[in-house]
């Protein structure tokens, strides 16, 4: 009775030590029996090798360039969002600047009128002829000053002290109505006799106002108005500090808008029902949606009794600050490219330094695996190739091969002394190895075929099966078989 066992295994150089691991391995177990031959099989698979991956600098690179990848992506999108932010600062700076513009030009021209009235309200014959309701003598007296000032104060009118019209110095012949039934802030001069100033709807339409009571004797004999327009003029002040193009309108009663003066005959950017119902809330606003170079700013005006009664229209030339911006984005862009590259230089020089001792480690490990593999367990590897880190590795595969060592020793005398045929060979069957009973039974069997001979009945000529049978499938094969007592042993 023979037990013989085939395993497939992947292919080795020939050498006279005993190898670990060679093509074919097949093992015969020498035995008695009956001469009627039984055969049996069984197969196991072998665990299969797995498919060689990325190397870890290699990774470690890839993960490094998918950092820098990352970072110039997330810096890209904050540099655009902090240029966008930077481009909502500046403007919003510039559209406060321009209410402030807009508010002290208003308030520059209603102080200018209250100075002047000052003058003229302490005036000992202005208050005697006020006091006497004598217009003729007004007239003489402030004629040619309201001439000297039309073009800037295009109205000069004087009240009673309850509130009726003394004399228009503009329209001599309009004189007498009753002014506080239309006229609110007249309304209160009355009332308190207090000066008061803003913006109110008259017979010309809107205009700033400024008023002063005017006192003889202690006793409150009338009151002195000077009316301003908001025309032209005004919105020409505006742009001659503020450069950029400005418009004017005023809300009618029945809801439409009509346009008081413009510093430029067509707006560029037109106005919506939509804003148009938020200028009449009441607050300066700011859009840069009309075009890429040219944002608008809104500032309602109320009249002095509170309604928003129209508003200014400034279009502003955003060019030159897009382009300043563009700049700094730019000088931005620039120099976060620097810090990129130079943070991913830094980082792979970091990662050449730390990864050259594991560089060696892997050289020398796949050096001595080789050299194991080729049966020589006599190579060590060198410690003082390796950073200090790693030592302790090297030192650990030293040991390996040691013990390994001894293990060569102790199998190769067990191997040796085995009673039964054992050998090796590749897989077109030729013998690599034999042990001491095999060579001794079948001499020059080392370098031959198993199955050369052509026998069938020869002694390998279930072997030669079994083997094909390895390494076709891969799997450890074994077969059980009688032979006839004192068969010949030949290939």
């Amino acid at each position: 009775m023979a037990s013989v066992t085939a395993a497939a295994a992947p292919s080795l150089p020939h050498t006279d030590r005993f190898p670990y691991d060679t093509p074919v391995a097949a093992t015969i177990d020498a035995g008695t029996g009956p001469a009627v031959a039984a055969e049996e099989s069984s197969s196991r698979p072998r665990p299969a090798g797995g498919a060689p991956g990325l190397s870890t600098s290699l990774r470690v690179s890839l993960l490094i360039g998918a950092l820098v990848f990352v970072f110039a992506v997330v810096f890209g999108l904050l540099l655009a969002e902090s240029a966008e932010q930077a481009v909502g600062a500046a403007e919003g700076e510039a559209f406060e600047l321009l209410i402030q513009v807009v508010r002290h030009t208003f308030s520059e021209e209603l102080r200018t009128a209250e100075f002047a009235l000052e003058a003229l309200v302490l005036d000992p014959e202005v208050q005697a002829a006020i006091a006497r309701g004598d217009r003729s003598a007004l007239l003489t007296r402030l004629g040619p000053y309201f001439e000297s000032i039309r073009d800037r104060v295009p109205r000069v009118h004087i009240h009673f002290a309850d509130g009726r019209s003394l004399l228009r110095l503009h329209e001599p012949d309009l004189w007498g109505d009753d002014l506080t039934v239309l006229r609110p802030m007249i309304e209160q001069v009355v009332a308190g006799a207090l000066p008061v100033s803003g913006i109110e709807v008259g017979v010309h339409g809107p205009g700033l106002r400024a008023i002063r009571p005017v006192f003889a004797n202690g006793q409150h004999v009338g009151s002195i108005e000077f009316g301003m327009d908001l025309g032209l003029e005004l919105l020409n002040r505006l742009k001659d500090r503020y450069a950029s193009e400005f418009s004017m309108r005023f809300f009618n009663a029945d809801g439409g808008v009509t346009r008081l003066a413009s510093t430029r005959g067509v707006d560029l950017c037109t106005t919506s029902e939509e804003t148009r119902q938020r200028i009449r809330l009441g607050e300066p606003f700011w859009l840069h949606s009309c075009t890429s170079t040219l944002g608008v700013a809104y500032y309602p005006f109320r009249s002095f009794d509170g309604p928003v009664i129209g508003y200014i229209k400034a279009e502003v030339d955003r060019v030159a600050l897009v382009d300043e911006i563009m700049i700094h984005r730019w000088n931005l862009l620039l120099i976060g490219m620097a810090l990129i590259g130079v943070a991913t230089i830094v980082a792979f020089a970091s990662l050449s330094v730390f990864m050259r001792p594991l560089h060696s480690i892997v050289g020398q490990t796949r050096t001595i695996s080789d050299r194991i593999v080729a049966g020589d367990v006599n190579v060590r590897g060198r410690l003082d190739e390796t950073g200090s880190d790693f030592r302790h590795v090297i030192g650990a595969v030293n040991d390996i091969i040691d013990a390994l060592r001894g293990r060569e020793v102790l199998l190769q005398a067990i191997v040796e002394g085995i009673p039964g045929i054992v050998f090796y060979c590749t897989p077109d069957r030729t013998v690599l190895w034999a042990n001491r009973r095999a060579r001794t039974g079948i001499p020059n069997l080392v370098g031959r075929r198993v199955g050369d001979s052509g026998d069938a009945d020869g002694f390998f000529a279930h072997e030669r099966d079994l083997f094909e049978m390895a390494v076709s499938t891969g799997c450890v094969s074994h077969l059980s078989a009688c032979y006839p007592a004192n068969a010949p042993v030949e290939s």
